[in-house]
């Protein structure tokens, strides 16, 4: 048990980073693929978590801050990625009930980790072994992700010709939103408005 008095710094310091990446999570996906983009940020937020234990022994609470920031960028990243290929494979008629059943699985999983985390923390294995455990279940997730995974329709090795063809047609063709650069527009004129 660590007494330390930062422990508000420690558990806002998750949504510092989240933030940020939110807002370039889509972009980033969109330029260098949703596969690669998760398949990065799972192995980061795994391995920050697999480090947690051995950082708050170590490095007392800064080095768990560091690892909640890390984890923070990195599920911001995963949860607007998640978001973008969605838009990629998911056709327009199937899009509603796909994206509610993402967003209940998301609600249900933290649900169930929370009494499970609280679970394993009064056991004899203790607190650690809750950061040791999402750690490997990513890396476990990560293998099946990088092997059959892929960034669209068009570029999945194993898709049946007229599955391909379906998806493709319900969803046109996809071209990335340029809702970042009308952003980025609209407030560049409002500072030059404003001085």
């Amino acid at each position: 048990t660590y007494d330390w008095g930062d422990r508000n710094v420690i558990l806002s310091s998750f949504y510092w980073c989240n933030i940020v990446a939110q807002i370039i999570g889509g972009k980033l996906a969109a330029m260098f693929g949703t596969k690669l983009i998760l398949s990065i940020t799972i192995v980061i937020n795994s391995v920050a978590s697999l480090l947690l234990p051995l950082s708050a022994q170590y490095l007392g609470s800064t080095g768990v801050i560091i690892c909640r920031l890390t984890q923070g960028l990195s599920v911001g990243l995963i949860n607007t990625s998640s978001y973008h290929i969605l838009g990629i494979w998911a056709p327009a008629p199937e899009r509603s009930r796909i994206l509610s059943m993402m967003y209940t699985g998301h609600v249900l999983s933290s649900i169930f980790t929370n009494v499970m985390t609280g679970y394993i923390c009064s056991s004899r294995v203790g607190w650690p072994f809750t950061f040791y455990l999402s750690g490997c279940l990513g890396v476990v997730w990560i293998l099946p992700w990088i092997m059959f995974a892929s960034d669209s329709p068009a570029k999945h090795k194993t898709i049946s010709v007229q599955e391909k063809m379906y998806i493709q047609a319900l969803i046109g063709g996809w071209e990335e939103p340029q809702v970042i650069k009308l952003l980025f527009k609209c407030l560049l004129k409002l500072s030059v408005q404003s001085s």
